[in-house]
């Protein structure tokens, strides 16, 4: 395995894990509970005020059960919001919310508290000197408690502001964008993706296939690909698409060429398998996540369509940003030209059809979802290149069927059909690029009737 490909799994894993960051906070107590009571020995009768054994004591023992108690509360906490995360909001916005580091800093500065404690209780009146109190070592009990109460203050704020269901939609949101930053960092342009490479039509020569389990591939080391490919002067094809999953035995990537001396694995190891989709490298799983929460909150059983309308505005800057991006980055070239590496990207209207599809179902009878969504495309209409415009078209046309078949009333079905920004309620003055009512009338008799 390649050391990339162990930096990369490792990044997965340290992204949700909770052990490391409590671990140094261990690590950390064990120093101070050894180095304190020693400092003191040394300091002698320089620390001004004393302890008795009895109070020591005691004053350890309530601090450290104490805490464990609130570690305890801390615990409950945690798993409630990742109940709350999953069952209210979407199963996959957990591993986001797992990545949220100020809990983990919370309860390893609790439990550095907690082992602190108990290891200067354990210096307290040794067998060799029984009136020994490390006096030191017990006043920095009130610092450790007074951040400890801080510290709950700002965990029980964390809490609150993460499972506000706007804080996670909008977590999503920014990572989409410093993905697509990373991944699309090239404008438009010359208003055209220039996809002059396509997918090889022909038989591959050589397949990889995935001979570790099952997984879906979350990152490609782009690097080792090409430098492989380079090396015995051929192209790689990725075989599926990123976050696709990949069981045991299935391709992972296509060779051109057959070459002797070909590093299957380290082809192999180029890529990283997780045990679920991530926003990595993947910002179409990121439109993937807030169409989830979207839908759940247009469901019968809950009846939310402003939470669809506060998906929608973030759906809209990411498509925003996507409109003036090349999308066709999926061709690697080498320093000659040459194309050494092919990987399946998702093209504009992918990125449409993904956004929208869903919602627009969804949210048929919602007046609210109708009239953002009108809204939404026509804002890209007016701010995307020429070259995107047919796919928004195609997107309009779409959302006029949908009305039409789920709208039977003239006067309603004309409240559906105007922009909105806000779902139902934004001003007229500053509602953007509606139609004219006498278009939106005109439009409405070119509808299909709805038949029963």
């Amino acid at each position: 395995m390649t050391t990339w490909t162990r930096r990369g799994r490792l990044r997965q894993y340290l992204d949700t894990a909770v052990w490391p960051v409590p671990a140094a906070y261990l690590l950390v107590a064990c120093v101070l509970g050894a180095g304190v009571p020693a400092l003191d020995r040394v300091l002698g009768d320089a620390v001004p005020a004393e302890f008795g054994v009895g109070a020591a004591q005691a004053v350890l023992a309530a601090f450290a059960t104490g805490l464990i108690t609130v570690m305890g509360f801390i615990i409950s906490v945690v798993l409630a919001g990742l109940t709350f995360g999953s069952t209210t909001v979407t199963p996959r916005i957990v591993r986001e919310l797992q990545r949220n580091t100020t809990i983990r800093h919370v309860f390893g500065l609790f439990l550095l508290s907690v082992v602190y404690a108990f290891l200067v209780l354990n210096r307290v009146a040794p067998p060799s000197d029984p009136n020994y109190v490390p006096d030191l070592a017990v006043w920095l009990v009130v610092p450790l408690l007074v951040l400890d109460v801080v510290a709950l203050f700002v965990l029980v704020r964390e809490m609150g502001h993460t499972l506000r269901l706007v804080e996670i939609i909008d977590r999503v949101h920014h990572r989409a964008e410093r993905v697509i930053a990373t991944i699309y960092r090239e404008p438009l342009g010359a208003d055209v993706d220039r996809t002059d490479v396509a997918l090889p039509s022909v038989a591959p020569a050589v397949i990889i296939r995935n001979e570790e389990g099952p997984g879906v591939v979350a990152n490609l080391n782009v690097e080792s690909l090409v430098a492989e490919a380079v090396r015995v002067d051929t192209t790689v094809t990725l075989a599926c698409a990123i976050g696709s999953y990949v069981p045991s035995g299935r391709a992972l990537l296509h060779v051109a060429d057959a070459h002797p001396g070909l590093d299957g694995q380290r082809l192999r190891d180029a890529i990283t398998l997780a045990d679920e989709r991530t926003i990595d490298q993947d910002p179409l799983y990121a439109l993937r996540l807030l169409v989830d929460i979207a839908t759940r909150a247009l469901s019968p059983a809950v009846n939310d369509p402003t939470t669809a309308v506060q998906t929608l505005d973030r759906i809209e800057a990411i498509l925003e940003l996507l409109a003036n991006r090349r999308l066709d980055q999926g061709t690697i070239r080498d320093d000659h030209g040459k194309v050494r590496l092919i990987i399946p990207l998702p093209s504009w209207e992918d990125f449409l059809a993904v956004s929208l599809t869903e919602i627009r179902h969804y949210g048929a009878t919602s007046a609210q979802v109708m009239r953002r969504q009108r809204a939404l495309l026509d804002d890209l209409i007016l701010d995307a290149p020429p070259s995107r415009r047919p796919a928004l078209q195609e997107q309009l046309t779409l959302l006029d069927q949908t009305i039409a078949r789920s709208w039977p009333d003239p006067t309603e079905r004309e409240l559906a059909l105007v922009a909105d920004r806000h779902g139902l309620g934004e001003p007229g003055a500053v509602r953007g690029p509606n139609r004219p009512q006498a278009q939106v009338l005109a439009r409405d008799a070119a509808l299909p009737e709805r038949h029963d």
